[in-house]
């Protein structure tokens, strides 16, 4: 958690955060580089994301269950609903929506972890085939079994 000085050119946590991916993007474009950003669920907002997409970033993030999406014919639905267990890996593009309307189309991967679905984002201004993410979630579901 950040703790913001009232004075602070940023009013908020999010703003903070979104700056400091601008920059450290952008210091790896000026290297030459295309950044990927792996992001948890607490940066699936439309806002970043659509700010991403535009300086040419490229993010694959774990969307919470409680998501709505819609696919491109404007079905709206909830990732957990639909897709409580995922028997296997699915792939298909979907619309996340902010609530002032704002839209990202993005590439959902759906997956089945131990306890729970995995519901991930990916967008990518290169040709890049998101593999071994499964790795991501068996550190993730170990970590819980080590705390529990």
């Amino acid at each position: 958690m950040a703790f913001l000085h009232p004075l602070a050119p940023w009013p908020s946590q999010n703003r903070v955060e979104e700056a400091f991916l601008f920059r450290l993007g952008h210091q790896l474009q000026t290297l030459g580089y295309t950044p990927l950003f792996i992001l948890d669920r607490g940066f699936d907002r439309v806002t970043p994301l659509r700010q991403l997409q535009a300086w040419g970033m490229g993010f694959l993030i774990r969307l919470r269950g409680g998501r709505e999406v819609r696919t491109r014919d404007g079905e709206r639905f909830i990732l957990k609903e639909r897709y409580s267990r995922v028997d296997e890996p699915r792939r298909e593009v979907g619309v996340l929506s902010a609530h002032n309307g704002s839209t990202v189309e993005v590439e959902l991967f759906l997956a089945q972890g131990r306890r729970e679905a995995w519901y991930l984002a990916f967008w990518s201004p290169l040709e890049w085939e998101p593999k071994n993410y499964r790795l991501r979630m068996w550190v993730e579901e170990g970590f819980r079994d080590l705390k529990g």
